[in-house]
């Protein structure tokens, strides 16, 4: 065997190593991609898996809200009679801020569940409503934030708006307890 045929074997054993090397790495790349990557869900398991998230997390929305709600009629009443106790308007803002954060978990927590590959529309449905019913209460929040307890108009003012984001909150609430019901998802506490 000649030099040029033993560089030519050799040339073309390189270039066989070569090319295996990269279908093993193709082959492993598409191995772990089937494996790791998130396989999407039956509806029935999405819908199990909400369902249990509601019943977890809709209870503490449920209650603060009403605490909210209480808490507003009570400051409201007290910037009419043209005094708001500090007390008051703290549980007011306590309430409002605790029912945006177990909003936002219950929004975190729906969108943890793998969607799946059917009636995807319907779930973003329900996530999104509950997504702008969270983003309604960290307005009210915000209204809140801005009054200034020591003036009662400022104080009525912000009542108002927060009233009014809240009253926004329960009508995504609804809108996506509306739209769990109709895809079979219990939603409710």
């Amino acid at each position: 065997m000649s030099e040029n045929q033993a560089a030519k074997k050799s040339s073309l054993s390189v270039k066989i190593g070569w090319l295996a090397g990269i279908v093993a790495a193709i082959a492993a790349a598409l191995t772990l991609y089937f494996t790791l990557w998130p396989k999407p869900s039956s509806i029935g398991e999405w819908k199990s898996k909400a369902t249990s998230v509601c019943n977890q997390d809709a209870r503490d929305v449920k209650k603060d809200l009403r605490s909210a709600q209480e808490a507003l009629a009570v400051v409201y009443q007290d910037a009419q009679v043209g005094s708001v106790p500090q007390g008051d308007f703290n549980s007011l803002t306590d309430a409002v801020n605790s029912l945006a954060g177990d909003q936002q978990k219950l929004v975190g927590d729906l969108q943890a569940i793998p969607r799946p590959g059917s009636n995807h529309s319907d779930v973003d449905t329900i996530i999104n409503e509950q997504a702008a019913g969270s983003q309604s209460v960290y307005r009210a929040s915000a209204d809140l934030g801005s009054a200034n307890v020591y003036d009662p108009n400022s104080v009525t003012v912000a009542v108002q708006a927060a009233s009014s984001d809240l009253g926004g909150a329960v009508s995504h609430l609804q809108n996506s307890q509306q739209a769990a019901g109709q895809l079979g998802v219990s939603c409710s506490a």
